[in-house]
């Protein structure tokens, strides 16, 4: 499993090449874990495909070698959601299903049309003049989206990832802050044989993750302009 540093955000196709798996065989792994609510895999272009992080990488990994051991899907993705080792990205609150289907079917076949063609496009090059070949290719590009630029590209991978970590940086402020408010027998346990009070610090990272779980989703909604701040959890 490789670490953080060497992974750089991607998009389906380099993202399978991180796992060693086939494009349509990652695709359909996250397919059925949005299907059934247990992770949300971060968008751009509009929304409609999807750019995949070291934590869904963990996921993806960790799927892969379950597999590989003779595991079934459904018992995988069964373990996953009641973990707490791995981390499943909430769903915002502005996810639409009939969106995100459409958006799913136009990144797949992207995915496919674009590895199809160049298959096509290497065999014509034995068989075609150059001239026809060019003609073919442009139509084939006028069919196509139009691909992001590489430079906004990587910028709009810096800009999620540091917004990514502003966000977490400051739900774990708040969450200390508001740990800090609550009672202290809810935040100290009984230590030794005068009974000292200690500070529960797996109680208090618990507190922590739970909020930042809990208003995570919000605070991604607020980033884009598409609701108010909704803090669900305040102790």
């Amino acid at each position: 499993m490789m670490e953080e540093k060497d992974f750089t955000p991607c998009q389906l196709t380099e993202f399978s090449g991180y796992i060693g798996k086939h494009y349509q065989t990652i695709n359909n792994w996250f397919n059925q874990l949005e299907k059934e609510k247990y992770h949300y895999v971060n968008r751009v272009t509009g929304g409609k495909e999807r750019v995949f992080d070291y934590e869904d990488y963990k996921i993806a990994y960790h799927i892969n070698q379950k597999r590989e051991q003779g595991f079934n899907i459904k018992p995988i993705f069964e373990q996953l959601k009641d973990q707490e080792e791995i981390y499943l990205r909430p769903f915002p609150e502005s996810f639409d299903v009939a969106i995100n289907d459409v958006g799913q079917l136009f990144e797949e076949l992207r995915h496919r049309f674009t590895e199809e063609n160049r298959q096509i496009m290497q065999g014509l090059m034995n068989d075609m003049g150059q001239s026809l070949l060019q003609n073919l290719s442009l139509t084939v590009q006028t069919a196509l989206p139009s691909p992001l630029d590489p430079e906004q590209e990587r910028h709009e991978f810096v800009t999620r990832k540091q917004t990514e970590i502003r966000i977490k940086k400051q739900l774990r402020n708040e969450a200390i802050v508001s740990w800090e408010k609550l009672p202290i027998e809810r935040r100290t346990i009984k230590t030794g044989f005068l009974g000292k009070r200690v500070e529960n610090q797996i109680a208090r990272e618990d507190f922590i993750q739970n909020y930042i779980g809990d208003n995570e989703a919000d605070r991604w909604t607020v980033e884009f302009g598409l609701g108010k701040t909704m803090t669900r959890r305040e102790g």
